[in-house]
């Protein structure tokens, strides 16, 4: 029942560079960032960073 107000996860640029594409997309499918399937890791790293 605690799930729903869970922190959302942050992460740091270091953490996020040293992750796969896959893994990166993954993260974005899981924060609704759109249009992430076409994304480079550069572009997925900056989406997931942004607020």
């Amino acid at each position: 029942m605690g799930e729903e107000n869970a922190e959302p996860v942050t992460y740091e640029k270091e953490e996020l560079e040293t992750m796969t594409v896959e893994q990166l997309k993954t993260i974005a499918k899981e924060k609704n960032i759109t249009g992430y399937s076409s994304m480079n890791k550069a572009d997925l790293i900056t989406a997931i960073l942004a607020p």
